[in-house]
């Protein structure tokens, strides 16, 4: 095999790894910005969840465990958020890692690339599904919340009904 033939299947193969990377870094681009979708979310829940438990409070009214309840799940779901977020860094930092260490002999190139390739593409499959996975938990988590804050709410009206009453 001639050198030139050599050099243009090297050339190839960084090629196509460069694309192949660009196409990893779009997709984690992109799941940054549904987990930022997602934080800003978070937020804006734990936000009206304090607004409530201070109504809460004005209305002489004890709920403080159902509250604290509240407020252990959503920093449950914060936590585990963070989690898959440094999971996910540790693997761009491992694929990183990976990348600088390809050897510059043809042949292992050719199989450590191609290893390299196949795990990406499972990892990157495991991860979308495990973020599936997530977000539907999450989803079941949130609207488990809701129905607490819903009994909460109708809490507060018997409250303000028997508040009324006494009036």
């Amino acid at each position: 095999m001639s050198t030139n033939n050599q050099n243009s299947q090297i050339i190839a193969l960084l090629e196509t790894l460069t694309a192949d990377m660009q196409e990893v870094k779009t997709d984690m681009q992109d799941l940054k910005l549904r987990v930022g979708g997602l934080e800003n979310h978070l937020v804006y829940f734990g936000t009206r969840l304090q607004n409530l438990e201070e109504k809460v409070d004005q209305k002489l009214y004890d709920t403080r465990p159902l509250w604290k309840d509240v407020i252990e799940r959503l920093t449950q779901m914060e936590a585990r958020e963070q989690k898959r977020e440094k999971d996910f860094q540790d693997f761009k930092e491992e694929v990183l890692k990976r990348f600088d260490s390809v050897d510059s002999k043809q042949e292992k190139l050719d199989k450590d690339f191609q290893a390299f390739r196949l795990e990406v593409v499972g990892r990157l499959d495991v991860l979308e599904k495990e973020f599936r996975v997530y977000r539907r938990q999450e989803q079941l988590q949130i609207a488990s919340v809701i129905g607490d804050v819903v009994l909460i709410d109708e809490r507060l009206e018997k409250i303000e009904g028997k508040i009324e009453n006494k009036n």
